[in-house]
């Protein structure tokens, strides 16, 4: 990771015009174009980006577009847990959703 990276998760003064910490805003907002675009019955298919864009996404857990965050790969979900729609995540420090955990839409 880079330094302005790290300084960011550590909740200290950073550039957020970084090359890394930008290229990383970009692909999280491709990762939830594509989820956020995704018909309603294609959920293996969204799924699979959340996968791709959470750090961590648990067994049993689901998010209603639309949803939104910064980067995506701070961000861990446990299991049996529930984002409802509009869900907003600024994720540039970690965010942990724990097990069974149920958020109401437009958090």
């Amino acid at each position: 990771m880079g330094e302005n990276r790290d300084r960011m998760l550590r909740g200290e003064l950073y550039r957020d015009s970084d090359p890394e910490l930008v290229a990383s805003r970009i692909a999280c907002g491709t990762l939830l174009s594509r989820f956020n675009a995704t018909d309603a019955d294609r959920n293996e298919e969204r799924r699979e980006i959340l996968g791709e864009l959470l750090g961590s996404f648990g067994d049993d857990s689901w998010i209603m577009p639309r949803f939104q965050c910064d980067y995506g790969t701070n961000i861990s979900i446990g299991s049996n847990s529930f984002l409802n729609y509009d869900a907003i995540l600024l994720d540039c420090a970690p965010i942990t959703i724990g097990d069974d955990v149920s958020i109401g839409p437009r958090a």
